[in-house]
């Protein structure tokens, strides 16, 4: 090939790869052009309500696929919460609508969006005095709160009725609120907040020790106790107290030692000290100790919380009445706020655990009594004291053969079954009505309780009626409390219950015979 026909090619290709080359750029840029503009002309639908600034940059970024690019900790220390409802808008309306209130701006840059600071030149922010009072969830004052400035390190507590004040601070500042045991509260600063309510927090409701003088907290106590709360005590129907706290304390042993309705446990916290010696706690109702029968006329409904304190403390709490063990019950109090009517109403049944064992019918018993008379020359019952097998039946003359026959075969007619007689389907019904409520110095409950139980065996149950009132008042100057509680029980309970002998009620249903009629000619029960 000639010189010049290389030079011709060579030419032509360069001219060819120049030519594609110009293609492939200008296709990239069309597609990147095409691609940005798709991305920002993307519609986006959102809807936070009071949330962090980065939760609401990070739901963008999943939407779009644009990256965020800003400093962490001056976003964290300066943002405010925001608030935003859009739909199907463009990304620049979203990021004008977070950030509208912050103290920041936004760029984009190919797939970056930049977040920085706004200039304070624009900004011709100025400083204010801010001044409010911290409350609780009753509207109670609450001392010693903390009150800082997000961000910076001004920071001051609340005074003994609540109230603080902080100095030149800046209009677009946010305060963070806290106290130990409730849920921290940021708020954007103004001159005048008025009164802040901290809620209490879930998490740390469980770590406070009531001790029937003081409360303290899991950390501040050093004692041995564990807490029941009132959706604990709710949650299962019962009639007692020292009953519904069963199987709910670690440590502490509750058994039901009679099945009689309205029967109080046997309560055990700290184990047997002495043979002879009693191991029953020590029960606390709202500050007043109080027996463990008094909880036939206790309705668990008005039980907010239960703690039960089981080391030594509980005896430098008490004396010697602690020595086995306290249990302090707190009742409900009314809640500042709205009134609040509750009504609840259960109907429940139980039934009688039958024995792993079949209890032997007429024949079976007449049938048993004549092997025991025939292999042994035991006497045990009619069934050998009748039976033809029995040499005195041989010996006897044709009257009295046919008088023991006639005895055998009106035995064989009856067949009492004692169970079903002495037992029965429990059940139980409860209506409860409470009503609740006040304002910042004066809050009520009030409870109206009725509870009806038939034990499994007949003739025994419980009828309980209670009223609670619990009033609290604090008008700033004065605070106190008043607690109200009516309750009657009657009753009705077999005698021996808790016996294994045959003279016991409950036990002679199995001692009973199958042979023996219960009832009189006219069909009622003969010893009713």
């Amino acid at each position: 090939m000639s010189e010049k026909t290389k030079g011709f090619t060579t030419n032509y290709l360069n001219q060819k790869i120049v030519r594609t080359m110009k293609i492939f750029v200008f296709l990239m840029t069309i597609l990147c052009v095409q691609v940005s503009a798709n991305a920002f002309s993307q519609r986006i639908n959102i809807s936070q309500k009071n949330v962090p600034l980065v939760r609401v940059l990070k739901e963008i970024k999943r939407q779009t696929g644009y990256f965020f690019l800003y400093d962490t900790d001056l976003v964290q220390q300066k943002s405010r919460p925001v608030t935003i409802d859009l739909k199907n808008a463009e990304l620049s309306e979203v990021l004008t609508q977070t950030l509208k209130s912050q103290p920041f701006g936004w760029e984009i840059k190919d797939n970056t969006i930049l977040i920085f600071p706004k200039s304070s030149n624009n900004e011709n922010l100025k400083a204010i005095d801010v001044t409010g009072k911290i409350v609780d969830e009753n509207g109670n004052p609450m001392p010693g709160a903390s009150v800082r400035v997000k961000g910076q390190s001004a920071s001051t507590v609340s005074d003994s009725n609540g109230n603080f004040t902080i100095r030149n601070v800046d209009e677009n500042a946010v305060l963070v609120i806290s106290y130990i045991g409730y849920t921290d509260r940021e708020i954007a600063a103004k001159s005048q907040m008025g009164a802040v309510k901290l809620s209490p927090s879930a998490g740390t409701l469980s770590d406070v020790v009531v001790t029937g003088y003081t409360n303290y907290t899991k950390t501040q106590s050093a004692a041995a106790s564990s807490l029941v709360s009132a959706d604990k005590i709710n949650t299962v129907p019962g009639l007692t107290v020292d009953q519904i706290l069963q199987g709910r304390v670690p440590g502490m042993s509750v058994i039901s030692t009679s099945g009689q309705p309205g029967q109080s446990a046997s309560v055990v916290i700290r184990g047997i000290g002495s043979i002879n010696g009693s191991s029953t706690p020590l029960f606390v109702l709202d500050g007043v100790p109080i027996e463990a029968g008094y909880f036939q006329t206790i309705n668990p409904e008005d039980i907010e919380s239960a703690t039960v304190l089981k080391d030594a403390s509980a005896k430098a709490l008490y004396g010697s009445r602690g020595s086995n063990g306290v249990i302090v019950l707190t009742t409900k109090k009314g809640k500042a706020g709205r009134l609040s009517v509750n009504y609840t109403s259960q109907y429940g049944f139980s039934n009688l655990s039958r024995p792993n064992f079949e209890m032997m019918n007429t024949q079976q018993r007449l049938q048993f009594e004549e092997e025991i008379g025939a292999s042994f020359g035991r006497n045990i019952g009619p069934g050998w004291t009748y039976s033809p097998k029995n040499p005195t039946y041989a010996a006897g003359t044709p009257a009295t053969r046919a008088r023991a026959d006639y005895i055998i075969d009106s035995l064989r007619q009856i067949n009492t079954d004692w169970r079903d007689i002495f037992f029965q389907r429990g059940k139980f019904q409860e209506q409860q009505v409470s009503v609740s409520g006040g304002n910042d110095k004066l809050r009520f409950y009030n409870s109206l309780n009725y509870y009806s139980q038939e034990g499994v065996a007949k003739r025994t149950g419980l009828d309980r009626y209670s009223l609670r009132s619990n009033l609290d008042f604090n008008d700033g100057k004065f605070s106190g409390s008043t607690n109200v509680a009516i309750g009657y029980s009657q009753s009705s309970f077999t005698e021996g219950e808790g016996g294994t002998g045959a003279g016991t009620a409950m036990a002679s249903v199995y001692y009973a015979l199958p042979y023996e009629n219960p009832y009189a000619s006219d069909g009622t029960l003969v010893h009713p």
